[in-house]
């Protein structure tokens, strides 16, 4: 049964190939070496999600079964990412519809606030926005983004368009605090020693949207709320 679980249900993407190699090897020992080698070649793969690329295997799936999808995460964290992912960077245009449906950062931000936009050229980021559209918004089945990121995308002005966009296309969120002590917690306690920013695992789930007909609108964050 654990054969089928792990070539049904278990995905990956990842730039670096040897940490691909690393994932699917572990797949195979979970199985005690039921799956062969290849097994999970078509579901862990080589590529850039910030790019468009995912496994074919899982694309597949999407497309056809209307089972739930749950993206986890722990996005690399790196600030002054500009350029990083111009698949989701760009611009969108009003005069042109889009050929090729695809996440955008205009999303996550508010009007009037472009001196504080840098912020949100951070990785992290890019990551939860191409997780919340994947997830989220652009099927009709349930989907959850599970991330463990920086947690300043949940009290700067500067990520309030993040904060409303969370608002308008999640059911529910749940938001746990992994640093409770502050900035640069000492290093006994931190989840990652290495890692001396503030953390918070953020988990937003959304349903069957058939489920949703009726509701009332949902209503965003108010950025002049925040801090």
């Amino acid at each position: 049964m654990l054969p089928v679980v792990m070539t049904q249900c278990v995905y990956g993407i990842d730039i670096d190939p040897v940490a691909v190699d690393l994932a699917r090897a572990a797949c195979w020992l979970e199985t005690g070496g039921a799956l062969s080698p290849s097994a999970m070649d078509d579901n862990i793969i080589v590529g850039d999600p910030l790019a468009g690329d995912m496994p074919k295997r899982l694309e597949d799936r999407l497309a056809a079964d209307p089972d739930p999808l749950t993206i986890l995460g722990n996005p690399p964290y790196r600030d002054k990412a500009a350029g990083a992912a111009p698949w989701i960077e760009e611009r969108r245009t009003a005069e042109q519809d889009e050929l090729i449906p695809r996440p955008s950062m205009d999303e996550f931000r508010v009007p009037g606030q472009g001196r504080l936009e840098y912020s949100l050229a951070n990785l992290a980021t890019f990551f939860w926005r191409w997780a919340a559209w994947k997830a989220l918004e652009t099927r009709e089945w349930a989907g959850t983004v599970a991330f463990i990121s920086p947690s300043a995308y949940l009290q700067s002005r500067a990520y309030a368009g993040m904060r409303q966009h969370l608002r308008r296309v999640a059911e529910e969120g749940w938001v746990i605090d992994l640093s409770p002590e502050g900035r640069q917690p000492p290093v006994e306690t931190r989840l990652f020693p290495g890692v001396q920013t503030q953390l918070a695992l953020g988990v937003f789930t959304t349903h069957y949207r058939a489920a949703r007909a009726g509701q009332p609108p949902r209503e965003p964050a108010a950025p002049e709320a925040e801090t």
